[in-house]
C-alpha cells in the first residue's frame, strides 16, 4: 500500500512537471520584435505621464497614468492606442469573465504565446481614459490604464 501511494504522488508529480514545461515561456517569445515593440508601447505611457508630471505608476503587468481632469490624459491615451495598433495586429472587444465590463484587446500570437494589452472600455470611457471611481480619495480622477501579459490565451480578469 504504501508504495503504491509513493508511485501516485510520482506520478501526480511527474504530471504537474510536464503541465508547467509545457506553459514555459520559450526566450523566442521574451526576444521577439513584437515584445520589443510593446515594451516601447508602455514604457512611453509610462515616460510621457511622468513628464506631463502626471501620477504615473506601473505595477507588474499594469501601467496606469492619473489625472485629476481627462482632458490633459487624451493625447496620451491617443499616442499609446496607435502605438499598439502598430505593435499588436490584432484588436477586439472582450467581456470581462464573470462580469459585464469589455476591454479593448490587442493581441499577437508568437510561438503558440499570446501577448496582448487589454484596457476597459466602459459605457463613461471616452477616447481610452476612464473616471475612477470608488471609495478613495482619488475617486473623482481620471485614468489610462493598460494591462498587458503573454499567455496560452487571452485573459480580461
Amino acid at each position: 500500500m504504501r508504495k503504491l501511494i509513493y508511485l501516485m504522488f510520482g506520478l501526480v508529480c511527474l504530471s504537474s512537471v510536464d503541465a508547467v514545461a509545457q506553459n514555459r515561456i520559450p526566450d523566442s517569445v521574451f526576444k521577439s520584435k513584437t515584445l520589443a515593440d510593446l515594451r516601447v508601447c508602455n514604457n512611453a505611457l509610462l515616460e510621457n505621464g511622468k513628464k506631463a508630471n502626471f501620477e504615473s505608476s506601473r505595477d507588474g503587468a499594469m501601467t496606469l497614468v492619473l489625472h485629476p481632469t481627462r482632458e490633459p490624459l487624451v493625447p496620451l491615451a491617443t499616442e499609446v492606442v496607435k502605438c499598439l495598433d502598430e505593435a499588436l495586429p490584432k484588436r477586439e472587444t472582450r467581456v470581462q469573465r464573470g462580469g459585464n465590463l469589455p476591454h479593448h484587446v490587442w493581441s499577437a500570437e508568437v510561438d503558440g504565446f499570446m501577448i496582448f494589452c487589454a484596457t476597459p472600455v466602459g459605457p463613461n470611457t471616452k477616447d481610452y481614459v476612464s473616471p475612477l471611481g470608488g471609495g478613495g480619495p482619488k475617486r473623482a480622477w481620471y485614468g489610462i490604464s493598460f494591462t498587458c501579459r503573454i499567455g496560452k490565451e487571452i485573459s480580461v480578469n
